[in-house]
């Protein structure tokens, strides 16, 4: 099998051909310019920060990220990371809980990768849509709990990292192979290099 257009790969772009093998692609072949009449071919899009996608979101827990996983397959979404707001611990807990036996499923649609996590370790005064009552300060316990829960699968987690335990926390998450993102912040520039550096 064949798919002719212009194709987009990870350090070119050009008009070509797919060719493939064995139900996987064996050779692409760049054969000349982008041209304006023909489709594109895209790898696959890997989103890492989603709360919902078409009538489903995470807030409804297994199955709507079931939902969401193959609704994002329809739009050329491979893999994600859903994303939960600042919430309860206990509500928390429990979504990683429930959620986590869709992790590495290969039958869903999008392959759920892990989990995301907005919160709630942020900053009041830039809530944005979070629920201000729902964000606090970071402690290892809470932290710990969540790397419980989510049994290897957090993989993002987000916060303001100027709030009181942060650096700390944000140390703890990388040793436990958890990528930390500033977000929801009001971090100062001169902060911002030991935030970076922990």
């Amino acid at each position: 099998m064949k798919l002719i257009g212009n194709i987009v790969t990870f350090d070119a772009a050009g008009y070509g051909e797919i060719i493939w093998e064995n139900e996987k692609i064996g050779k692409v072949v760049l054969s000349g310019a982008l041209r304006d009449d023909a489709d594109w071919i895209l790898p696959g899009f890997i989103d890492v920060h989603i709360h919902g996608a078409g009538k489903f979101n995470v807030d409804a827990g297994a199955p709507g990220v079931e939902g969401m996983a193959k609704f994002l397959a329809t739009k050329g979404v491979v893999r994600f990371l859903p994303t939960y707001s600042s919430a309860p611990r206990e509500e928390i807990v429990a979504w990683l809980r429930a959620v986590r036996p869709l992790v590495g499923r290969e039958d869903l649609g999008a392959r759920v990768e892990g989990f995301h996590l907005e919160g709630p370790w942020l900053t009041v005064l830039f809530a944005g849509g979070m629920i201000p009552g729902q964000i606090r300060n970071a402690t290892p316990g809470e932290a710990a709990e969540f790397l419980d829960a989510a049994q290897g699968a957090l993989k993002l987690l987000t916060l303001a990292p100027e709030t009181p335990g942060a650096l700390d926390i944000i140390r703890f998450l990388v040793v436990n192979h958890v990528i930390v993102s500033l977000g929801h912040t009001g971090c100062p520039p001169e902060f911002l290099d030991e935030a970076v550096t922990a």
